[in-house]
């Protein structure tokens, strides 16, 4: 079994995106109080996606894309070797999950936040934000989520997994998107 840490992980992915592979690995998130006869994308329950984003200094709360937060699905912006702000570098250690690993569904997301400079997800809001942060603290210990692969969350779960794995967050609201 070959294992690869983060960086050959993310050189992998871009060459397969060079190669025109459709490489956007993620995890929809809907609400689970949806009437079966609806769409699972329409914005209307569906909360939004979760994806692996590259590497991020969580010390320093900035990506290591050299292009910026905007650039991380550009396979030719790259990533610095080091955190451009504090220069901490990638640490290699096979029990800290990846956010490629997790989204193809090799490991759970982290439960806390870690420091230093490793893999991140971005989230993709197909509803506000704001919005989705008062009914899941409001339903702290309700099973008000569910993921695409039918595993539920309270609301205080969504929300620790947001925190721990997605420093980074773009709005997409009301769109349809996959």
């Amino acid at each position: 079994m070959v294992v690869l840490n983060d960086r050959e992980i993310g050189q992998v992915l871009a060459g397969l995106r060079d190669a025109g592979w459709s490489v956007r690995m993620g995890t929809n998130f809907y609400w689970k109080d949806r009437p079966n006869d609806a769409d699972k994308m329409d914005p209307r329950y569906h909360i939004g996606k979760r994806s692996a984003a590259g590497l991020w200094c969580w010390d320093c709360n900035t990506t290591l894309c050299k292009g910026g937060v905007d650039h991380i699905y550009d396979s030719r912006s790259g990533f610095y070797d080091a955190c451009p702000k504090c220069g901490a570098k990638p640490r290699v250690e096979d029990r800290i999950p990846t956010a490629c690993g997790v989204e193809l569904g090799f490991i759970e997301p982290r439960a806390r936040k870690p420091s230093g400079v490793h893999s991140c997800a971005a989230f993709l809001w197909a509803q506000d934000a704001e919005s989705v942060r008062l009914r899941c603290m409001n339903n702290r210990d309700k099973k008000v989520i569910v993921d695409e692969y039918g595993r539920e969350m309270t609301g205080q779960e969504f929300l620790e997994m947001l925190e721990a794995n997605c420093p980074v967050q773009f709005n997409v609201i009301d769109e349809w998107f996959e």
